[in-house]
Parts: C-alpha cells; structure tokens; sequence
C-alpha cells in the first residue's frame, strides 16, 4: 500500500473535508495572511505566495456559505427564525477583514 500524495504547495484547500475542518483551515488562512501583509509592508515588497492566501480564503469562505445556505434551506425559514445570521466573521472564528491592519500603517 502506497502513502497518499501530499499536497503540494499552492494547491488549493480540498472544499470537500468536513464544515469544522474548512473552518479551522480559513482561520489558519485569516493569520497568514496578517503575517504575510505585515511582512510585505516590511520590506516594501509583493509576494506572489499572498495571493494563493487571499485565493484560498476566497474559495473556503464561498464553500462555508455555501453550506450554511444549504443547511439553511434544508432545515427551513421556521427553523432557522431567531438564529443569528452566520457570516464570514462568524464562519472563521471571528476574523473579518475589518480585523487586518490597515493598509496605511
């Protein structure tokens, strides 16, 4: 039996894993991305890494509402009534882009 290929760098995030791993994976994504903007203001410099950061941030933000626009439709409006709307911020632990230093720092 062979080892399973490890992912390379760059791939994206695989969008079928369970809703708590694609969440616990944008969370780690939402702190490299304060890293790399940190470091890019640092050096006064663009990495070309920071944007498959901001690609996989896209692509597990858009496969989270996705289920949760899923969920919410299966479970029903009466269901759902009274929930609290569940958003990006929700979504990654709390991290926003409001959350990012701003750009003129």
């Amino acid at each position: 039996m062979t080892a399973p290929e490890r992912p390379k760098a760059g791939d994206p995030p695989d969008l079928t894993r369970p809703t708590e791993v694609l969440r616990y994976l944008l969370a780690i994504e939402a702190e490299r991305l304060q890293v790399a903007l940190s470091i890019e203001r640092k050096r006064e410099l663009v990495f070309p890494e920071t944007t498959v950061i901001v690609r996989d941030i896209e692509r597990l933000t858009a496969e989270l509402e996705r289920r949760d626009a899923e969920a919410a439709g299966a479970a029903g409006a009466a269901a759902q009534k009274g929930a609290p709307e569940k958003t990006a911020q929700s979504v990654s632990g709390g991290w926003a882009p409001a959350d990012l230093p701003s750009l003129g720092d």
